[in-house]
């Protein structure tokens, strides 16, 4: 299975956070694409642990940087429950970690 649909962006926004832009997708699609994508990579990396997060352009945000942020900070709370949680794996990254993106223009 292909990691990301042909219409999709995938970019490297930090040393080992990624980025996946969907477009024209709503919030509804971009979750159940999140969790395609948490299959996926749970397939191919069984031993690696992950944390995601959803932001929605025009919900969440109006520009690209802010939507990162809130991808990220959706992410964070991912990363949080996972810790509170043993029994959760946790998810894929699909936002940036520590501070702001530095590395949106690699798109």
């Amino acid at each position: 299975a292909e990691l990301v649909r042909d219409v999709d962006i995938a970019c490297r926004v930090g040393d080992l956070e990624l980025a996946v832009i969907l477009p024209s997708t709503n919030r509804i699609g971009a979750e159940a694409e999140q969790m395609r994508l948490i299959e996926v990579l749970r397939r191919s990396l069984p031993a690696v642990e992950f944390s995601s997060g959803v932001a929605v352009a025009r919900d969440d945000a109006d520009t690209p940087l802010e939507l990162l942020m809130a991808a990220d900070a959706a992410r964070l709370i991912d990363k949080r429950a996972s810790q509170h949680d043993q029994t959760r794996p946790t998810e894929p990254t699909f936002g940036y970690s520590d501070g702001p993106p530095t590395a949106v223009e690699r798109c």
